[in-house]
């Protein structure tokens, strides 16, 4: 009995660090995420200034499409990896859940099992005292 208890433990210890990890990764790709909408933000913030100044100072027009183009295909690009950032935040979400409940699932069978010995250590208890009070009778 101990020797499963014991096993119990270490799963659980395993599970939890499982956990830890997996936690640890999707701390990481949410902040990849939040950083990229930032530079998304910006980017798009960038080019409405720039778009602002041209219209203070026609000097700016010459450049101001080649900026665009460039700024543009930045967003297009840092828009498909926040696409790709979000499925990969989902699917680490899930395997949370999932690490999750085979690591409760442990906890519980451990729970039952120190149900299981309290209540056979209370049965033999209860008989030992059962076999003294007969004893006393019967002297």
């Amino acid at each position: 009995m101990r020797r499963r208890k014991k096993a119990l433990n270490s799963i659980i210890k395993m599970r939890r660090h499982r956990l830890d990890l997996i936690r640890k990764d999707l701390a990481q790709q949410q902040a990849m995420y939040d950083e990229t909408e930032e530079i998304i933000d910006s980017t798009k913030q960038s080019m409405s200034d720039e778009r602002r100044l041209v219209a203070t100072d026609p000097a700016y027009f010459q450049s101001l499409g080649v900026y665009l183009s460039s700024a543009e295909r930045k967003v297009d690009l840092y828009s498909h990896q926040l696409n790709n950032l979000s499925v990969g935040l989902e699917a680490t979400r899930e395997r949370l859940g999932e690490a999750f409940q085979d690591a409760k699932r442990f906890e519980i069978a451990l729970e039952a099992h120190v149900h299981k010995e309290r209540y056979e250590e209370k049965a033999k208890e209860r008989k030992q005292m059962d076999e003294i009070g007969a004893r006393k009778r019967t002297d």
